[in-house]
């Protein structure tokens, strides 16, 4: 059986050694032949020890301190250094589970040529890693209000099938799904797979190349076809909620609030009646507490895990951060 050549593209600055060297780890130990994988780091010129490490790795390391704070254009760089038939979106914090994890992963491309990319069903965590981290596994998020806006990628562990777009097919190893733009979930990064000659259509520029947006610009050309691998990754996400937040809101700042009227692809949809639905209706329940509430005793009962619980907090967290981001860039507009 051949499989597809594999290019795995991860940017990266000063990430903690410790957790590089569980993705690393992770990676070595796939049973997956060792000469179809290329692994091209683009750092920003880590200074904690991250680079000679990742060198005993045997991976590409490009070092582009110039490119410090533009993480996005680094990928797209990286991206258009990649070789193999496919590449894999992986951050330093993004951590393979299972020996079987990139065979499961290339299954749907070798089955199916319509296939555009695939990614895990799942989020996963390990039993000592931090409540927070495992909150975040257990919904299948990286912000509470893509939850409630119904498009992230993967589903909660209270979930046993996949239940976003068009479903063609489904077997024990990945679901065939379909989407719309309507329907696009939030693709990209974290364990994300997708044909090369693909991607290359959309980063011609990989100077003004954002994940998202270049998924969304293939399912505007007709690619909207995925695999949903019944499989799991982590995403090590931190431990406060706190922090959490802050990441979050800095990340609305810079790659929605810069770029409004720039984006392909919108988390939040100002014109569709369908966002605004969903964000009021999760600004009521985060408010009132109470849906947010019963969804974590719905989790726990079906996962006994104490992290489901932070559910509510976070919620919380979210609509007043994210409340007093709007308040300030809305001034912010005005004042220009």
């Amino acid at each position: 059986m051949r499989y597809p050549t594999i290019s795995i593209v991860t940017c990266s600055y000063n990430s903690p050694i410790w957790l590089w060297k569980k993705t690393l780890h992770a990676i070595s130990m796939q049973q997956f032949p060792v000469s179809q994988i290329e692994h091209i780091i683009m750092d920003g010129g880590s200074t904690n020890g991250a680079i000679e490490l990742l060198k005993r790795y045997h991976t590409k390391v490009m070092v582009r301190r110039d490119l410090l704070y533009k993480p996005v254009m680094r990928m797209g760089l990286g991206i258009a250094q990649a070789r193999g038939d496919v590449v894999l979106f992986l951050e330093p914090d993004n951590i393979m589970i299972g020996r079987t994890w990139l065979r499961d992963m290339v299954k749907p491309f070798m089955d199916h040529k319509d296939i555009v990319g695939s990614f895990s069903m799942y989020n996963g965590y390990e039993s000592n890693m931090p409540m927070f981290t495992k909150y975040c596994a257990l919904f299948g998020i990286n912000d509470p209000i893509v939850y409630y806006l119904g498009k992230s990628e993967k589903i909660p562990h209270f979930l046993r099938t996949y239940d976003k777009g068009n479903i063609l097919y489904t077997d024990n190893t990945y679901t065939k799904v379909q989407f719309t733009r309507g329907t696009l979930p939030t693709l990209g990064d974290n364990g994300h797979m997708v044909r090369r000659e693909l991607i290359m259509k959309v980063n011609r520029d990989p100077s003004s190349f954002l994940h998202t947006d270049a998924f969304a610009l293939l399912a505007g050309m007709g690619f909207r076809t995925y695999g949903v691998v019944h499989n799991s990754i982590i995403h090590y996400t931190g431990s406060s909620v706190l922090d959490f937040c802050r990441r979050r809101i800095e990340y609305k700042r810079r790659y929605y609030d810069d770029k409004k009227n720039k984006r392909a692809y919108l988390v939040y949809n100002p014109y569709s009646f369908r966002d605004k639905k969903n964000l009021i209706l999760f600004i009521l329940y985060s408010l009132t507490i109470v849906q947010p509430l019963m969804l974590s005793i719905r989790g726990f009962l079906s996962k006994p895990e104490s992290a489901w619980f932070l559910h509510p907090i976070t919620c919380f967290s979210m609509v007043v951060g994210y409340g007093y981001s709007e308040i300030q860039s809305r001034i912010s507009t005005v004042r220009k």
